[in-house]
């Protein structure tokens, strides 16, 4: 469950829309998106999930009314030459044998747009629990086989309660966080 939060069947499907809307601008090298995600809303799909995910996360999954699994498609090239059409053709080609290259790219871009994913989740509304805590290799066993798509975040989404487990954890000040040259 996110902390302190209340479940809404409708808030996946909303959620999701809303959500990948907002997302979907993010930028990303080349514009090359390769950010995917998995919404899993049923009882059965979060059962398949939770096994393979850290202990302390699973209740709080079980109970979320939307859970993401946020992933990178290593094959995002293939997608070049419609989000990118004045290069497309090229940069497909040009990422066709490069396997390792495409992946860290994925995953660096897929980053980005995590950031910009959570943020749209909170001008949604809502409110995200991202865990890193679970078997990156038994959720894309269980999810994405024969696919292109690597897990990287799951995120929980709800609807933010009135009984949060603690209030907001503080920030590194401004004045430590940033240097000018």
């Amino acid at each position: 469950m996110v902390p302190g939060a209340a479940g809404c069947a409708p808030t996946a499907g909303r959620a999701g829309r809303t959500t990948a809307r907002l997302a979907r601008w993010s930028p990303s090298a080349a514009n090359g998106q390769p950010l995917r995600v998995l919404f899993v809303r049923t009882r059965e799909g979060k059962e398949r999930l939770v096994r393979h995910l850290d202990e302390g996360n699973r209740a709080k999954t079980l109970s979320a009314p939307a859970v993401a699994i946020l992933a990178y498609d290593v094959d995002f090239h293939e997608q070049m030459p419609t989000v990118f059409p004045a290069r497309g053709e090229m940069l497909r080609a040009a990422f066709a044998d490069q396997t390792e290259k495409r992946e860290s790219l994925a995953v660096y871009n897929s980053a980005l747009q995590t950031g910009v994913f959570l943020l749209a989740v909170r001008a949604a509304g809502l409110a995200a629990g991202p865990m890193a805590g679970f078997d990156r290799a038994g959720v894309d066993g269980e999810f994405f086989s024969g696919t292109s798509w690597r897990s990287h975040l799951v995120v929980n989404i709800g609807h933010p309660g009135a009984d949060p487990w603690f209030p907001r954890l503080p920030r590194v000040p401004v004045e430590d966080a940033i240097a000018y040259a």
